[in-house]
């Protein structure tokens, strides 16, 4: 892939609109590359002259009437992300701790019944405790910083992605890694659904840290119905995967972990 490619790939990842808007807009900026590579300019000059993938998408959207995303579409892409990101947190702990115990006490693994005569301690190695703490930082990278950086790098989340609705700022620019936390202060305290119910009351339906953070949720093309499938799958395994752990946790009685 050349330069020019790269450079035009990047640029269609920070545009929002309909999908005939982003190629047309694309068509005419790769018409302006190759006019100035016929010139003679090179790649990076004609990148350095075209602006950077932010300047050209912000120019894209002046002016452009933006299409907020209601109260479902955001609510939907909000679940799908913390499934999403459970689903990878419970599955890590699940391939650490419940097949290994599985392993080590079949009645466990595959009845859920436990006979506590069977062994006075369950010994969790230093390995095992190595990957606790990394399952522990990763939620904690996922809580914190999932929903910042993605939304600054590409205005959405793999949810958001799904559902086809974009973070923008009020003028239809891209957010900057600042605004990205800002606008995520609520859920970091835990007051989302307070902050979401803003949205009802707002013609540009912004929550109220939207609002502090100057950000809006727009419509950006078109659903992707294989994500919303996906969606569904990692949704409905997410849930059979809690409730199996759930219930491997239950028939361990508390004694019998020892971290040692």
């Amino acid at each position: 892939m050349s330069r020019i490619d790269q450079y035009m790939r990047d640029v269609r990842l920070q545009l929002a609109g309909s999908a005939k808007d982003k190629e047309r807009f694309i068509s005419d900026l790769r018409d302006q590359a190759n006019a100035m590579l016929e010139n003679g300019e090179s790649e990076l000059s004609v990148i350095d002259h075209l602006g950077s993938p932010r300047e050209v998408a912000a120019e894209f959207m002046k002016n452009r009437p933006l299409v907020y995303a209601n109260i479902l579409e955001r609510s939907l892409a909000f679940i799908f992300d913390i499934s999403l990101g459970s689903f990878v947190v419970f599955l890590g702990f699940f391939l650490v701790f419940v097949i290994p115990l599985g392993m080590r006490y079949p009645d466990v693994f595959w009845s859920l019944q436990w006979d506590p005569s069977a062994i006075a301690v369950y010994h969790i190695n230093i390995l095992e405790m190595f990957i606790f703490v990394v399952l522990g930082l990763m939620t904690l990278g996922i809580t914190v910083f999932y929903f910042p950086i993605l939304e600054h790098m590409y205005g959405w989340t793999l949810g958001k992605r799904v559902m086809g609705i974009r973070v923008l700022r009020e003028d239809g620019t891209p957010i900057s890694l600042g605004e990205g936390f800002i606008r995520r202060l609520s859920f970091y305290f835990d007051i989302i659904t307070l902050d979401s119910i803003f949205i009802l009351f707002t013609k540009t339906r912004q929550r109220a840290f939207d609002r502090v953070a100057r950000t809006v949720v727009v419509r950006d093309g078109q659903r992707n119905l294989m994500g919303i499938f996906g969606f569904i799958v990692v949704t409905v395994l997410f849930i059979l995967l809690a409730i199996y752990i759930g219930l491997i946790m239950e028939a361990i009685p508390e004694p019998v972990i020892d971290f040692l």
